[in-house]
């Protein structure tokens, strides 16, 4: 890794002194010319930084043939769900998957709400369980669950 940086570091260094070299003094500079300079300089700073030693980087590293799979989730509705308040409920839907969670709108004085609500989350691993908590919202208690569900979540070889 050290190399690899002193590499990059003196590749940078090269850059600088080859834009300086190409200008003479009553050329006008232009934008490419100036940007391509501060690129050079921001690898030479970057590489200058001092590394931690290499036995405390820690990275996550991926296939390049297993790229990530997605979840792409849509609570579309519900319908003739339990009474929560006095003649109606105030639904709403929380989702959790993999330690993340995800909640829809409050649909006010419903039974058979529509969200229509997109979700999109990264699958860690090959497996996972969607569960859905629907509460009924209330201002001034703590808000009612109406119902719950789940589903395994798996993906499949590529």
């Amino acid at each position: 890794m050290k190399n690899t940086l002193m590499w990059k570091a003196a590749n940078a260094a090269s850059v600088i002194s080859e834009l300086s070299k190409g200008l003479q003094k009553d050329e006008p500079k232009t934008l490419e010319h100036e940007l391509a300079k501060k690129q050079a300089k921001m690898m030479l700073n970057w590489c200058s930084a001092p590394q931690p030693e290499e036995e405390n980087i820690y990275s996550i590293e991926r296939d390049v043939h297993d790229p990530p799979a997605y979840l792409r989730l849509t609570v579309l509705s519900a319908s003739n769900l339990a009474i929560g308040d006095i003649t109606s409920s105030d639904p709403y839907v929380v989702v959790h998957f993999q330690g993340k969670s995800h909640k829809t709108r409050v649909v006010p004085k419903s039974l058979n709400p529509v969200w229509n609500d997109t979700w999109e989350t990264e699958i860690i691993g090959k497996q996972g369980e969607l569960l859905f908590k629907v509460f009924d919202y209330d201002f001034l208690s703590k808000d009612d669950l109406l119902g719950t569900a789940s589903l395994p979540i798996g993906t499949t070889d590529r």
